[in-house]
């Protein structure tokens, strides 16, 4: 499920609110006493235990249907953890060499041992060739440690000398202690994203469905997509209730006040320069992947940075959940565990 559970049950969680950070760490003991630790995990498996209280009848049900529809443990859906929710990815891009391709077989062989790089689904575009145009990685690649080759989804022509191939895919993560001998990257798949219910090009507003004074604070960076004409990075000035909705008024002019679209809190930065979205990339929010535009790739050494909000993937942790009615009427949704789930 994509839904957030904060935003579904429309009430903000009642404190105290814990979290653990849990490290797996596969510790053995000898009979000396001395002890061999093997870190099992790379980054830590998050756990809160979260509630809310003074539920409203409506509150209740949306609880019940939350955890009726995650059937217990089994499925999954969003959390937003308003301590923990900015991040910041930063990656260098590197241009890779297409020695030769294969029409037959649909290949292409690059020079290097970088089969990781990859991975099936990949987009990459080739420039300065007779291929030039996107490719879609069919299946990983695979390395005899010298080249790589790399299945694609058409027929490349069978010449490839020296083709420039330029990586469109950018998976958003997060580094944690940048700097430090404890620093780790974790990829962040699930970036926040607000339906469009409102535009006033006379005002400079939009309205996005739904209670996030806490998202869109001010100065926040955020780009809108799919919409009919206001698709553009933009800066919130204000931000305030607008009903059970959120009304922003942004540093900039609204030009068209067709009602639709989506806000997503990302800014993305090549070469120092800010990337437009829709035309120079496109952003997947559930996959964490910016996708560069044809002709549109970053260059070898560009630095691509993007900062964003995200939200965390989880499950319930117990098949039982108690839903409590203290006065007539009022309802306590409270000992929830919520585990992360990695994407």
């Amino acid at each position: 499920m994509n839904l957030v559970i904060n935003d579904y049950l429309g009430v903000k969680a009642s404190h105290p609110i814990s979290k653990i950070n849990n490290w797996f760490t596969d510790v053995v003991k000898y009979d000396s006493g001395k002890e061999q630790r093997n870190q099992t995990r790379e980054s830590p498996t998050r756990t809160w235990l979260v509630g809310w209280s003074i539920l409203t009848e409506t509150q209740r049900n949306a609880a019940i249907e939350v955890y009726n529809r995650a059937k217990g443990r089994f499925d999954t859906f969003q959390f937003r953890d308003p301590q923990e929710e900015t991040g910041v990815s930063t990656e260098t891009a590197v241009a890779y060499t297409a020695d030769a391709a294969d029409g037959t077989l649909e290949t292409f062989t690059v020079t290097g041992d970088i089969a990781s790089v990859f991975k099936s689904g990949v987009k990459f575009e080739i420039t300065g060739g007779v291929n030039d145009g996107d490719w879609v990685c069919d299946g990983d690649a695979v390395s005899d440690g010298i080249d790589t080759t790399v299945t694609v989804t058409a027929t490349p022509v069978t010449t490839a000398v020296n083709a420039t191939l330029l990586i469109q895919d950018f998976q958003l993560n997060h580094t944690y202690y940048s700097g430090e001998a404890e620093a780790w990257s974790e990829n962040r798949n699930e970036i926040q994203y607000f339906p469009i219910v409102g535009v006033s090009i006379a005002n400079d507003t939009i309205t996005v469905a739904g209670s996030h004074l806490d998202s869109l604070e001010a100065g926040t960076l955020f780009i809108i997509t799919d919409s009919t004409g206001n698709d553009e990075n933009w800066v919130v000035s204000t931000v305030e209730r607008s009903g059970t909705n959120t009304l922003v008024t942004v540093t900039g002019n609204i030009t068209d006040a067709t009602v639709d679209g989506t806000v997503v809190i990302l800014n993305v930065i090549s070469n120092a320069v800010e990337m437009t979205p829709g035309v120079d990339y496109e952003v997947d929010e559930h996959t964490g992947i910016v996708q560069f535009l044809n002709n549109r790739s970053p260059a070898d050494t560009h630095v691509v940075t993007a900062t964003y909000k995200y939200n965390f993937r989880v499950r319930f942790n117990t098949d039982s959940q108690i839903i409590t009615e203290f006065v007539n009427g009022k309802w306590e949704f409270i000992e929830v565990e919520l585990a992360e789930v990695k994407p």
